[in-house]
């Protein structure tokens, strides 16, 4: 799922909602980019969302993945920053994220497969403890301690523990 913006006559602002899975693509035009838009596409379908990180889509209490494209660019942007230890901790996840996109394309064996989904959290939550200490929250709020998943701390001790959190529901 996701929404761009989408002009309509005199220049008036409306937004391009897009629906997709591997079968069909459904669009809406809307005049809001907020909650009520997103209820009035999804009506009652209870599917897995894949989308970006906007607040709306944050809400959603069905199953949910980011968009490993929008992680990728998170991730790169935090192997270009200033402190060594952010910008190696974004460079580990962004080899991470392209090995598990190549997955898609060469389906890993069962063990390789639960290798990664074994590792990669445990590996995650240790890269991001690293670096807490460094990373503000978004608007200054300090909530989040991972940039790259929009993770709380409280989601991030779930996820070493195998939890239900929106985290491991992520990556678990």
């Amino acid at each position: 799922m996701d929404e761009t913006p989408w002009y309509q006559a005199k220049a008036a602002l409306h937004w391009l909602w897009i629906l997709c899975n591997s079968q069909m693509t459904f669009f809406m035009i809307h005049a809001k980019r907020n909650k009520e838009a997103f209820k009035t596409l999804i009506d009652r379908w209870t599917g897995i969302l894949v989308s970006d990180d906007y607040g709306v889509y944050r809400k959603w209490v069905n199953l949910n993945q980011n968009c490993l494209s929008h992680l990728v660019r998170r991730a790169k942007a935090l192997a270009q920053m200033k402190d060594p230890e952010i910008a190696k901790c974004g460079a580990w996840a962004t080899k991470e994220l392209y090995k598990l996109m190549a997955m898609a394309n060469a389906p890993p064996t069962k063990g390789q497969s639960c290798n990664f989904i074994t590792r990669f959290p445990a590996c995650l939550l240790c890269q991001v403890l690293s670096v807490t200490k460094t990373l503000p929250g978004p608007r200054g709020s300090g909530r989040y301690v991972c940039p790259l998943l929009g993770a709380t701390a409280r989601e991030l001790v779930d996820l070493s523990h195998g939890r239900g959190s929106r985290a491991y529901q992520q990556f678990g």
